[in-house]
């Protein structure tokens, strides 16, 4: 039977045999071979060393083991001091998706490592009864350094029947390796692999392939090494997205897909010494791809690259869409900033990731505001004037966190605030005067996205709209007081907060006689 040491040996000759660049970059992998060792289904599993290849029922019985794959009615992977399993990068935050597609890169750059398991269903990182996965893992190896390693595992028809098949681990410490790597020329680079780094909000630090990556030749020339960010926008709107690494200079592109005939959307211009920036007008919850490539044929990278993503501008206070009687759609972003609020005469509240309204009341009149439908809890507040920033508290004159006022009612998954009467918060007992303008902050009540609906309640609009004397006729009467008014919100028909042509449009198209 070949060793270890020997396969090892065979693979070192193999790559000097063939003066490979790509094979020298992988020679440090140790490869197990088929080992096929039963893991035990109980509470102690099975203790690996994957420097030494021991094995043992126990800890104590396997001198400075690595990983430890266990259970009797699940596969759970144990963590000690130093170690970890990696999540697949499509897992976001559940811990049992740690089955990894091949080529997956497992290295410090890699996703949450940790105590984690084997789930059993068809999501992305989840495993297969009767079929093999591979977990990536880190380690302390004997050298006292952090190393990367893969352990290909297979299922039976039934969670407790389950094999060790083989493993492999970079002995140089902190490399990166591949999920399935057992020695040799790396894979090329795919451009579409699920595994590849996706670009977030703001600023990131991206894995960059600059080994296998091939060039791309589009709107601004050739990128050499062309990698492929995903990025999915979370609104409608402009964004910009931007790098300026400091080890090389590189252009940047954003595509609808990611190969090379895909349509160009954005393509950088000129920004940093070393970068450039690509702007895209994006439609939310569609995805595109962001290229980063090198300037030329010599460019040199290192492991990664920064990206700086810049969202659509958000409304403030200053630039709130008007509220219309009855309902008002409203949704939160993420990324939206948070508000400080005057909730009572001695405290203040955050409302989180704020979105704004402004109403303007046709009458004057005690008005309700009620917010339904978002499945995270919402608060809200309103105020007559604009704080001058986030940090500056809005000095509302109503505020609510949790009252139920919605005519589908309360379920398990709904929240409401309603700003009137006497329930939580500060109510609104004051009368809203006609023609002034209001301002409606909501949010989420501590972080995250709230959505739904505000239903605005109060004294019905005036039948005769314009008939600002009340003398049943729109004429030159009501005009003067248009007129007198114009660009100031007294003389307002439309409820938009200012006196103009809209509301000039009103009281002419209902001239004479009202109904």
């Amino acid at each position: 039977m070949t060793t270890k040491r020997e396969r090892l040996s065979l693979h070192f000759a193999a790559c000097a045999a063939t003066v490979s660049t790509a094979c020298a970059a992988s020679a440090q992998i140790a490869y197990s071979g088929p080992v096929n060792i039963t893991i035990p289904a109980n509470i102690d599993g099975l203790y690996l060393n994957v420097e030494t290849g021991t094995t043992g029922s126990s800890g104590s019985a396997t001198a400075g083991w690595d990983i430890n794959p266990y259970g009797t009615s699940t596969l759970s992977f144990y963590a000690a001091t130093g170690t970890g399993h990696m999540r697949n990068p499509a897992a976001g935050t559940a811990t049992g998706r740690t089955r990894l597609d091949a080529d997956t890169p497992i290295g410090a750059a890699s996703y949450f490592y940790g105590s984690s398991a084997a789930t059993i269903g068809t999501l992305p990182g989840q495993w297969a009864y009767s079929a093999t996965g591979t977990v990536g893992f880190k380690f302390l190896a004997s050298d006292g350094l952090t190393h990367y390693g893969w352990a290909r595992i297979a299922i039976g028809s039934a969670i407790g029947t389950r094999t060790l098949v083989d493993y492999a681990w970079e002995q140089s410490a902190g490399v990166t390796i591949l999920a399935g790597d057992q020695g040799g020329p790396p894979p090329s680079y795919n451009p579409c692999a699920p595994f590849n780094p996706s670009a977030q909000l703001f600023s990131n630090t991206l894995v960059f392939n600059s080994s296998t990556a091939t060039d791309l030749v589009t709107c601004d020339g050739t990128f050499y090494k062309a990698n492929y960010y995903r990025f999915t926008a979370v609104a409608d709107g402009t964004f910009v997205f931007e790098s300026c690494p400091t080890d090389s200079a590189v252009k940047v592109a954003v595509l609808t897909a990611c190969d090379a005939s895909a349509t160009v959307v954005g393509c950088g211009a000129s920004t940093c010494a070393t970068g450039a920036r690509a702007t895209i007008t994006a439609t939310a919850g569609t995805t595109y791809y962001v290229v980063i490539g090198g300037v030329d044929a010599t460019t040199t990278f290192g492991s990664t690259v920064p990206l700086q993503v810049m969202p659509p501008n958000l409304a403030t206070c200053d630039t709130a869409p008007v509220a219309v009687y009855g309902a008002n759609a409203f949704s939160t972003l993420s990324y939206a900033p948070n508000q400080l609020v005057n909730s009572s005469a001695t405290a203040t509240a955050t409302i989180g990731s704020v979105t704004w309204f402004k109403f303007v009341p046709p009458v004057t009149g005690l008005y309700e505001f009620d917010l339904c439908g978002s499945v995270n809890d919402t608060k809200v507040a309103i105020a007559s004037e604009c704080p001058a920033s986030s940090t500056t508290a809005l000095a509302s004159i109503a505020y609510n966190d949790d009252a139920c006022a919605c005519a589908s009612g309360c379920g398990t998954s709904l929240y409401s605030s309603r700003l009137f009467g006497t329930n939580t918060g500060i109510p609104l007992t004051q009368e809203l005067v006609a023609g002034t303008p209001y301002y409606a902050v909501i949010g989420a009540y501590a972080v995250g996205v709230v959505s739904g609906t505000m239903t605005i309640i109060g004294p019905p609009p005036p039948a005769c709209p314009a008939d600002f004397n009340g003398d049943g006729i729109r004429d030159g009467l009501d005009m003067t007081v248009i007129l007198s008014n114009w660009g100031m919100p007294d003389g307002d028909v439309n409820g938009d907060g200012v006196t103009d042509g809209l509301d000039m449009t009103v009281l002419l198209s209902g001239w004479g006689a009202c109904p």
